[in-house]
């Protein structure tokens, strides 16, 4: 493979150095002054300072997550905890360092898949390329750490691809098809395939992809075609992705929550008609934010369904008749497109994450559409290079501007909330919001953002909130009417009347003259809680704790008996029940 050698990886050095110098500076400032934000990054911390020693295996075989299987992800994070100690600097590094050397990779794919169609391709890879990397809709997934799911799948997914393709040009190659370099090429593709399915569900579109293209688009990139060998290596993808739900089933995954009923998001697909219409919307809705990205938003949890179902019609049944009918390299890119916007789709339709749309699940997706994106200007640059050129640089620029704003707004976590909360009337947006201003000491903000997302019926996160302030100022009927509020505004969220307790029990502790008041109040919620969760021999001690405190051994008794019922006999628990009983002279 002298020429692939030569030409890729030796020779015109400019393009992949230039890639790098508008990539890194691209996103210089977001690894300068992008912080953690409230949003999941900051339980992510907490949860990586307290986990335990890093074990590969129980990483991969003993998950126990809900919905997601993503071993690779917690290793990336992991191992940013290992090198960086919660060092917001380092986090930002890795996805930079990522995003650049998939931008990279970008660069190597298009210059293997049109090698054959054009000899001359390196200023339309670059063009592709550049693209990909300052397109403004990855601003999310690059700068958000808790989001870098997609860049991590893609640098495996590209690595897969990049295999794949040295593959087929050495078995197109009769003196190379001798050797075993071809089968190491593709043992590497399905290693990276398996590593990028652990890493996201996107992944899962690879054998798809490679199906398509053995059998409808490779004569259009004019690799030679065989049938044993395209029907050998779809089996063989097909048997690498058995094997990852052979893993992921023994990685006790729980999808039993994955349901369709109504959501924080207010939107509800209970019926067969509301999944269908739910499904084209938003196939319309990621195809139309390819093509026109703006207006960009951190939260989307509402589309125009009905709109946007048209559109995911028409984008269906055009790629239905052209695409699949009449082959060509556009739809090839096309096919690409759909089939890595289908789990996004799929999730929305589930409902399973926090927004149901966002744009970080194009990270994949715009890939294949950067490298058409590519090929069509290499097709304008044949009749009118010039204007190729600068409609190009335009299109750049504008693309960099635009990334350069989303940057601005991370930059400051009260910045990135205000604009997205100007953009949706989304509860978690708004409780969020609250928070950063909370933080920033503008409490009468914070209030109002509180207060806005209460009637959006999300959680009763805001509620706490607001119970939280006015409880630091000493207002304990104003704190005592908000949680009648979260109460009856969400009745069967149980777990109030142990915050409740809760927060008694530290209103009593800085008390003196009516302490017992507050601890009797805080004994009623436990009993409250204890009637709606069932019986749980820690709250029957903590309880019957507190009634001696009170000094009412009658009403402690039943609990410390409960606790020797129900927990088990050799612990300190059930020893200290038995102490106390004795004490108290109820044997």
């Amino acid at each position: 493979m002298p020429y692939l050698k030569h030409n890729l990886f030796s020779e015109k050095a400019l393009y992949p150095l230039l890639l790098f110098i508008i990539t890194v500076g691209t996103y210089y400032n977001a690894l300068i002054y992008v912080d953690f934000i409230n949003l999941e990054d900051m339980d992510l911390m907490n949860r990586l300072l307290n986990a335990s020693s890093l074990n590969i295996k129980d990483l991969f075989l003993s998950i126990n997550t809900i919905n997601y299987y993503r071993p690779v992800i917690e290793l990336s994070y992991r191992l940013d905890q290992l090198i960086w100690s919660g060092i917001p600097f380092g986090f930002h590094l890795t996805s930079i360092v990522l995003h650049t050397f998939n931008a990279y990779l970008v660069y190597i794919l298009f210059l293997l898949l049109f090698d054959k169609v054009n000899r001359d391709n390196k200023i339309p890879a670059f063009v592709a390329s550049s693209f990909f990397a300052v397109n403004p809709l990855l601003t999310e997934s690059i700068v958000w750490v808790s989001g870098r799911s997609d860049i991590i799948a893609a640098n495996f997914m590209l690595l897969s691809l990049v295999c794949y393709l040295l593959h087929k040009r050495e078995v197109d190659d009769e003196y190379c098809r001798r050797g075993v370099r071809h089968f190491i090429y593709l043992a590497g593709s399905g290693f990276f395939y398996l590593l990028s399915a652990f890493t996201k569900e996107v992944a899962l579109s690879i054998p798809i992809i490679v199906i398509m293209f053995e059998f409808l688009y490779m004569k259009h990139f004019r690799f030679k075609y065989n049938i044993r060998a395209s029907i050998a290596v779809s089996i063989y993808f097909i048997c690498i992705t058995a094997l990852y739900f052979m893993i992921f089933r023994g990685g006790g995954v729980d999808t039993s929550t994955a349901n369709v009923t109504v959501s924080a998001t207010g939107l509800s697909v209970s019926t067969p008609l509301d999944h269908i219409r739910t499904f084209l919307a938003s196939y319309g809705f990621y195809v139309k934010k390819l093509f026109l990205p703006n207006p960009l938003n951190f939260a989307i949890h509402r589309i125009d369904k009905s709109l946007y179902a048209i559109l995911g019609f028409i984008v269906s049944l055009v790629f239905l008749i052209w695409g699949l009918l009449r082959t060509n390299i556009f739809s090839f890119f096309a096919a690409w497109v759909l089939a890595t916007i289908s789990p996004a789709v799929i999730a929305a339709v589930l409902m399973l994450p926090w927004t149901p749309w966002a744009e970080r699940y194009l990270y994949v997706p715009l890939i294949g559409f950067s490298i058409a994106a590519g090929y069509g200007f290499a097709l304008f640059e044949e009749r009118k290079r010039t204007v190729a050129i600068v409609l190009s640089a335009a299109i750049l620029a504008f693309m960099w501007a635009s990334t350069q704003h989303r940057i601005y707004l991370w930059a400051d976590e009260e910045r990135l909330w205000e604009d997205t909360a100007s953009k949706t009337d989304f509860g978690p947006v708004y409780y969020f919001y609250g928070r950063t201003l909370q933080e920033k000491g503008k409490e009468a903000q914070a209030v109002a953002q509180f207060e806005k997302a209460i009637p959006t019926g999300f959680s009763y996160f805001p509620y706490m909130a607001l119970a939280n302030i006015k409880l630091y100022k000493g207002d304990v009927e104003g704190f005592e009417e908000i949680f009648r509020r979260a109460m009856r505004d969400h009745p069967k969220k149980s777990e109030l009347y142990r915050m409740l307790a809760e927060s008694y029990l530290q209103i009593a502790a800085n008390e003196n003259k009516n302490k017992d008041t507050y601890m009797s109040k805080a004994a009623d919620s436990f009993e409250k809680y204890l009637d709606s969760t069932g019986e749980n021999f820690m709250m029957h001690f903590r309880l019957s704790g507190i009634y001696r405190s009170l000094g009412r051994k009658k009403e402690a008794i039943p609990h410390l008996k409960k606790v020797i019922e129900l927990a088990p006999p050799d612990s300190r628990y059930t020893g200290t029940a038995r102490k106390l009983l004795a004490d108290m002279g109820d044997n």
